[in-house]
Parts: C-alpha cells; sequence; structure tokens
C-alpha cells in the first residue's frame, strides 16, 4: 500500500524500507525511521472539598489520572500539608481518611505508568469550613445595553473552595440575564425612559458545602434626556459625590461649546465632564462607572 499503518507494542526504534517497482524495474530501497517515546501519564487528584463539620470519613479521589498510552498506571498519595492523618491505602486510586480535627489536609497524587512518573496534582480538603464571601461589584449606571456585572471580588476565605455563582434580580424593571452561573452575567433587553429607572441584582456564592451571604449591586438606567442637552440629571446619587451630568440621545462633538443656565454651576458640573467623541455617554465620576 501507499500509506500502510502500524501500531507500536512499546517504545523504541522501527526503521522501514521502501522498494517501488514500475513492473520493469525495481528501485533503489529507501528506509525511514521512527522514534516511538512514551508520554508521561497525568494525575488527577479530584476536586478539593469543604466540610463545615468534622465528617466520619474523607474519600479522595484519582480516578480521573490517565496515560497517553492507556496503560495501567499505579498510585501514590502523599500528606503534604494540614494535622496528620493515615490514608486507608496510599497506593489506591480512592483511599480514605478520617479527619481528627479542623484544618485544611492538603495531600499530592503522583501516578506512574511503569516507567515515568507524572507530574503531582494537589487537592485540599476543608475542615470546618467558613462560608464564602460574594461581591456583586460596583454600583453601574448605564444608557445602553448589554451590561456585564462582575463578581470576580467573591472569594473562598479557606482558599481551597470551587465557588459556583448565581444572580437573580430582585428589583427593578424586568431585565434578561444571561449566563447567570458565572462571574461575569450579562444584562440586557432594557429601555431608556425620561426616568431614572434602578434595578437591582443580588449574587449568591457556594463552595458546595455552604452558601455565603448574598451581595446586592445595583444598576441605574439613567433617562434618555434628549438630543445635544448637558443638563443636571438630579441631585446626587450619593451625597458625597458630584452631581452627574449627561449629554442627551444625540452627539456628542469634541470641544463643542457648552451652556449652562446658571453660570454658578458651570464649576460643580464641568469639574466632572470629560468630553467623550460619540454620545449619549455618561461620565465615570467617583469609583462608580458610567458607560
Amino acid at each position: 500500500a501507499r500509506q500502510p499503518t502500524i501500531i507500536p507494542e512499546s517504545e523504541g526504534e522501527y526503521r522501514f524500507e521502501l522498494v517501488v517497482s514500475d513492473g520493469l524495474s525495481i528501485s533503489e530501497p529507501d528506509e525511514v525511521l521512527i522514534i516511538v517515546r512514551n508520554r508521561p501519564p497525568v494525575a488527577d487528584a479530584g476536586p478539593d472539598q469543604s466540610k463545615s463539620s468534622i465528617p466520619s470519613v474523607i474519600t479522595l479521589d484519582g480516578r480521573g489520572s490517565y496515560d497517553p498510552g492507556r496503560v495501567t498506571l499505579a498510585y501514590h498519595w502523599r500528606q503534604t500539608s494540614g494535622p496528620a492523618v493515615t490514608l486507608s491505602d496510599a497506593n489506591a486510586d480512592k483511599p480514605t481518611f478520617i479527619p481528627s480535627q479542623t484544618g485544611v489536609y492538603v495531600f499530592e497524587l503522583v501516578v506512574n505508568d511503569g516507567q515515568i512518573d507524572s507530574v503531582p496534582d494537589i487537592v485540599g480538603i476543608v475542615i470546618g469550613n467558613r462560608a464564602p464571601v460574594a461581591d456583586a461589584g460596583l454600583p453601574r449606571y448605564i444608557a445602553r445595553d448589554p451590561v456585564v456585572l462582575n463578581g470576580n471580588n467573591s472569594f473562598d476565605p479557606d482558599g481551597y473552595g470551587q465557588l459556583t455563582y448565581q444572580w437573580q434580580q430582585v428589583s427593578g424593571p424586568s431585565v434578561d440575564i444571561t449566563d447567570e452561573n458565572t462571574t461575569m452575567p450579562t444584562i440586557s433587553g432594557f429601555s431608556q425612559t425620561n426616568a431614572i429607572q434602578r434595578c437591582e441584582f443580588e449574587l449568591t456564592v457556594s463552595d458546595g458545602d455552604l452558601n455565603g451571604r448574598p451581595d446586592t449591586v445595583e444598576v441605574i438606567i439613567v433617562p434618555d434626556l434628549g438630543s445635544n442637552d448637558l443638563i443636571q440629571v438630579n441631585p446626587p446619587f450619593e451625597p458625597n459625590k458630584p452631581t452627574i451630568v449627561a449629554f442627551g440621545g444625540g452627539d456628542c462633538v469634541m470641544g463643542g461649546a457648552m451652556v449652562f443656565s446658571d453660570p454658578a454651576d458651570w464649576y460643580a458640573k464641568a469639574n466632572f465632564l470629560t468630553i467623550g467623541s460619540y454620545g449619549p455617554p455618561y461620565y465615570k465620576y467617583g469609583d462608580a462607572l458610567i458607560t
């Protein structure tokens, strides 16, 4: 055949010689060298675990480990930190241990295919788990959708929890939420009116054992202010932050003139205004992002 296949039974060097013929004569032989090398196995010590109370037994799980050549693996577990315990079988794929007290128990798994050790994989077991902390991010002031919320500052104080996220709307005009089980969901489906609209969203995080206290973030949909008018939206949303000023629904021309009905308002308004290249922009003030 022009393209034969081979199935190597072991690593090593395989040499093959090819001779071709046109029916009248035979070519000089040509040789190809194929080197088969063993690829190392991959250790998987399983997911981190969190327990709020001391359980009677904990099971580790290394069954996600694998060898690219599908060779049967040997397992070796060892404890690297935490209160000392004894594993039921340090060479099993699913050893168990009995925790004696609260703390963080850390174990390392190395697997071997008979020739090569894997890179170690680490798993942490938190006993006496503390609830994770949700952080729904800073308030948002928006004129257009979509808008992405940010729960990336949520955390597990024990350091080993694998957090899951759940966002939901708790007040305000109904909007659409996508990717509500991620750190950064997207909200859309709202429209401006001639009044301020306020939506509140709640984030709950879990480490698989405990839910953290929910945290909320307010999203303020600023009103449609008309075209090319610089106006004061309302008294400050926050007493300790400057008054929001904004252009309405039209384009904002760089360097364009600004007219205030009360010259005394110039400093209070313009001091916090940064001219953009296109409207309707609502500008950043304080620590609140306006897009």
